[in-house]
């Protein structure tokens, strides 16, 4: 309410220090806000002298009353009402503010005009959480290597396959007890399967020529393999890893929705702080004509 005072007294003085300045006096006459004063020729070297003092008298006026209309803000006013006293202010998209901190974080905030720090929080956030995300995914990545190779170095398909002819009399995984079927290739499936299930624990013996029996079915008595185990924590490790990047990946998320929603309220809140300040817009203009005729008018604007 006080900068409204102050901004409505500002423009009063502004507009009377345009009509002072080009008041009538004994050789002039003017008319309304945008008006002209008409100068009699004069007479003598004195006259002339006189006019010419009193005419640069005038222009020094006119331009602090244009300066007065230009710079009402000036007295004590923050940036942001110097905006609003010029009209540059406008009404914010709710729907744009929200949309853009959607797509990037800080973006809709920096729209609104907030203060840089908010804006630089949420990148900053958001820029912590993408590099985590990446990060954590290239590692998951490299552990996934590591027990892939240590599975092609350590299970032998061939010896699964013997260890099922020798205990079961098949020659493939369609034994009473086999409750899986081994992938034809190597996909993720079929290295979850070598480590997670019994069924395919006598691929880890290896080269260590079991002379197999019914002691060694697979339902009732699992090899004991202690590089299962190895494999196992590996595999392990690799889903710790991707849980994180999951984890950093979901916070990347919330961090756009959040934006989004402190963005769209920061816009709607100044939508409503919009004051008969931010609508109206005093544009003075002082023109010299050749003839040395000063004249002075106020343009105003209101946006709707």
């Amino acid at each position: 309410m006080l900068s409204c005072v102050n901004r409505l007294f500002g423009m009063s003085f502004g507009i009377i220090a345009l009509m002072s300045a080009v008041a009538p006096d004994s050789d002039a006459s003017t008319s309304g806000i945008g008006m002209a004063q008409s100068r009699v020729a004069p007479t003598t070297h004195a006259e002339a002298l006189i006019d010419h003092m009193r005419f640069a008298e005038r222009s020094k006026t006119m331009a602090l009353a244009t300066g007065a209309l230009s710079g009402i803000a000036d007295s004590g006013t923050t940036p942001a009402e110097e905006k609003s006293a010029t009209g540059m202010r406008s009404r914010k998209s709710v729907f744009k503010a929200a949309a853009l901190s959607l797509v990037l974080p800080g973006a809709g905030q920096f729209y609104n005009g907030s203060h840089w720090a908010k804006t630089g929080a949420f990148v900053a956030v958001e820029a912590t959480l993408i590099a985590q995300t990446l990060h954590y995914d290239n590692e998951g990545d490299d552990q996934v290597v590591e027990f892939e190779n240590y599975a092609n170095a350590y299970w032998s398909q061939s010896e699964y396959w013997e260890h099922l002819n020798s205990v079961y009399g098949v020659t493939d995984d369609t034994c009473a007890a086999c409750t899986h079927h081994l992938p034809d290739t190597k996909t993720q499936q079929y290295y979850e399967m070598i480590g997670k299930y019994n069924q395919f624990s006598y691929g880890w013996a290896g080269d260590t020529a079991i002379v197999y029996g019914q002691e060694h079915r697979f339902e009732i008595n699992p090899y004991p393999s202690p590089r299962r185990e190895i494999y196992n924590t590996m595999r392990a490790d690799a889903n710790k890893t991707f849980q994180k990047r999951d984890n950093y990946l979901i916070g990347a998320v919330a961090n756009h929705v959040l934006s989004a929603i402190d963005a769209a309220l920061a816009a709607r809140n100044l939508n409503k702080k919009i004051t008969v300040g931010d609508r109206l817009t005093v544009t003075p203009r002082v023109r010299l004509a050749r003839d040395r005729t000063l004249a002075a008018n106020v343009n105003l604007r209101w946006r709707f």
